[in-house]
């Protein structure tokens, strides 16, 4: 880190979303791409991210590979990969062991194609049922959801993180029970339940399973989004949680500071703030 330039910092920091993996256009001076079209089969997508990676090393100065990531709530989302019933489903089944199961085998399935960070899972407290993504969750106990949520941790990651996939706690914080059921608006919670209740279940990754990502919430609570608020993404989430591992921010969240929230004016002030 001493010896990177500001702007080596700032591309390890960004991410390309890969749409088409032939391009002769892909940047690859970025510390993370989004493998959301990679190819058509695993094998295919695996010979496609390796070229890609080739590339991303011959170019970078320091030889520092990008870090490929996709959903995998119920399997990678990947043509040809396995796919498994929903989070609310697994809920149903108050089956830990099963989920666990599930996560082993998108892992396998993940490291396969070169795909080191999973996007998952969904550890929101569901308990606002017009919510539109319910069935991401795994409902609304935060008992069961910290239960299910460590399985999934633990089978991505794997004992040993060298060997494993990391998993990605989201959305950081009270993104399931927003106002009127609307995705990304306010969080519609008090402080107290908030930060005893909606943060358990990401508590428990942290604490029992070694968590290496969070995410921000797209919403907000009293005014303040999450992805640019000290409070929760320091004091909450490291100095009183403990956590050590990467926070990234959910796609186009940071614009978000522009509009709707109007807090910034650009998009380097966006991200001035949520560096901060």
């Amino acid at each position: 880190l001493g010896r990177m330039t500001v702007e080596e910092k700032i591309n390890q920091l960004s991410c390309y979303l890969l749409t088409n993996p032939y391009s002769d256009e892909i940047d690859v001076h970025v510390g993370a791409i989004a493998a959301m079209n990679a190819g058509s089969c695993p094998e295919q997508i695996a010979g496609n991210i390796h070229k890609i990676q080739e590339k991303v090393i011959q170019n970078s100065r320091f030889g520092i590979p990008a870090l490929f990531h996709t959903e995998a709530l119920a399997g990678p989302i990947q043509q040809g990969c396995a796919g498994f019933p929903l989070s609310i489903s697994n809920a149903a089944a108050f089956n830990d062991e099963n989920v666990r199961k599930m996560a082993e085998i998108s892992r396998n399935q993940l490291k396969g194609m070169g795909i080191r960070h999973a996007l998952s899972p969904v550890l929101d407290i569901a308990r606002d049922f017009r919510y539109g993504r319910i069935g991401e969750t795994y409902g609304s106990d935060p008992t069961l959801v910290s239960k299910l949520g460590c399985a999934f941790v633990e089978g991505m990651q794997g004992k040993v993180i060298s060997e494993g996939v990391a998993a990605t706690a989201k959305h950081f914080l009270g993104c399931a029970q927003p106002e009127a059921g609307v995705n990304q608006t306010r969080a519609v919670v008090d402080e107290r339940e908030l930060e005893e209740e909606i943060v358990k279940p990401f508590e428990a990754a942290i604490h029992n399973c070694d968590l290496k990502a969070v995410m921000n919430s797209y919403g907000e609570i009293n005014g303040e989004p999450f992805c640019a608020s000290e409070y929760y993404l320091q004091e909450l989430l490291r100095n009183k949680l403990g956590f050590e591992g990467v926070t990234t921010s959910d796609y186009h969240s940071l614009d978000r500071l522009i509009q709707p929230f109007k807090l910034a004016e650009t998009e380097k002030e966006a991200a001035v703030m949520a560096l901060k």
